[in-house]
């Protein structure tokens, strides 16, 4: 299982994505929590932390978010509100404005793992379908489907052992990747992040890997007159 899962993680260097979505904020979002939302998203991954997720309404394919980020600073523009956010990625949630909540680095370690090195990885005694890997900053136990022989499901926590992320993957396919490997990835991907009380879910119905895509594209400006708010306050935990 190790080998496979540092394999897996060493075989997927870029992700473009066209897929379904749902979005299901917690009770701390009030009337935001009363359904989950339906949207297209589109997503765009690259290592080492770029990844960028445009969102549209489903059907009529209205533009209602375009979020980026490359491992430091956030950036959100929402139309509807004409405004444009920008933030430290690393920014702990103080607002009851779910956008304002939203965190990309966890969606990108879900789509893209980490590598780790052996030495960081241990076995579990008390469960046989798992392996624990140590990091700088807490953290990540990996949960295998022995039967499929594939990954089920990733929690991530931090030094103080608080849940940040929760990833579970199924639908696992062989695909043919840009660079001519074949690649076995989930087609489908959820993660929850109890820290921001959001999940979001994600049907991929197309799907590109180890494309290469120049830092550019993962790169959002506020279009001219739009209100920049500077999350100020987000700073990340001591």
């Amino acid at each position: 299982m190790l080998a496979a899962y540092t394999a897996q993680a060493r075989a997927v260097s870029s992700l473009r994505a066209v897929s379904e979505a749902v979005a299901t904020a917690g009770a701390r979002y009030g009337s935001q929590a009363a359904q989950p939302r339906s949207f297209a998203a589109y997503l765009l991954a690259e290592r080492p932390s770029w990844i960028r997720m445009q969102v549209d309404t489903p059907v009529i394919a209205r533009r209602v978010a375009d979020l980026a980020t490359d491992g430091r600073e956030y950036r959100a523009f929402i139309p509807r509100e004409g405004r444009f956010y920008i933030g430290p990625e690393n920014g702990r949630p103080n607002s009851s404005n779910f956008i304002e909540n939203v965190r990309l680095e966890p969606l990108h370690d879900a789509l893209l793992w980490p590598d780790p090195s052996s030495d960081t990885m241990h076995a579990l005694p008390d469960d046989p379908l798992a392996i624990e890997i140590d990091e700088s900053d807490g953290r990540r136990r990996l949960h295998f489907d022995f039967a499929a022989g594939t990954l089920a499901w990733v929690e991530v926590r931090d030094g103080t052992s608080e849940i940040l992320a929760t990833a579970h993957y199924a639908d696992w396919k062989t695909l043919a990747a840009q660079d001519g490997t074949a690649v076995c990835y989930p087609r489908s991907v959820s993660i929850e992040m109890p820290r921001q009380d959001y999940k979001l879910e994600f049907w991929f119905r197309r799907l590109g890997l180890n494309e290469g895509m120049p830092f550019a594209r993962f790169q959002i400006e506020p279009p001219n007159g739009i209100g920049i708010v500077r999350l100020r306050n987000q700073a990340a935990a001591p």
